[in-house]
């Protein structure tokens, strides 16, 4: 018997329809209105310090796989909305992991390199795009990816607030793959 090998290639499924350009200046009514399936193109959570909540949600890819070959690079794109990441001095990231794998220093050390600079009653879409570690390659190969993420520390009306509330306009998994290596016949 002979394996079949498996073709390299990119993988790449998106969660949520992209309603905005990154960078873009958007009303929450324009958010709210980009119709979608939460936790896409919803509110979550409060930026004040006496109710909250924190923005939460969760994620799931899981038509993409399962992998066959092998993992050898993967990268996931948030595209958020009125993240309050404007203070580089502070995480904005309570927590982030995809499957329980940790990604919250990811996830926070590319907030500070793109920070939110928007101030006034709109608010602006920043595209966030991680690497993912190899930790996390055996996790993608199932075929399954559930990302969890809890905001902290944003700017309401009258400044900084413990809580930080915001939506994502779209998700996009992007998982490399190996071919999976023939295994060539006996001589007889």
């Amino acid at each position: 018997m002979v394996a079949v090998p498996g073709s390299a290639g990119t993988l790449t499924e998106q969660l949520g329809v992209q309603a905005f350009a990154d960078g873009a200046i958007v009303t929450s009514g324009a958010f709210l209105a980009a119709t979608d399936v939460a936790p896409f193109n919803t509110v979550i959570g409060a930026d004040n310090n006496s109710t909250g909540p924190n923005f939460s949600a969760s994620w799931t890819f899981d038509t993409y796989g399962p992998v066959v070959g092998s993992v050898v690079g993967a990268s996931l794109l948030i595209a958020s909305w009125d993240f309050d990441t404007n203070d580089t001095t502070i995480s904005h990231v309570l927590s982030f992991d995809m499957n329980g794998i940790d990604l919250t220093a990811i996830l926070d050390t590319a907030f500070k390199a793109n920070p939110n600079t928007n101030t006034g009653n709109t608010s602006q879409i920043l595209w966030y795009t991680i690497a993912l570690p190899s930790s996390t390659f055996a996790q993608l190969a199932t075929g399954t990816a559930t990302f969890d993420l809890t905001l902290q520390n944003g700017r309401g009306l009258f400044g900084a607030t413990t809580f930080n509330s915001g939506g994502m306009d779209f998700s996009t998994l992007t998982v490399d793959t190996q071919a999976q290596q023939t295994v060539p016949e006996p001589s007889t």
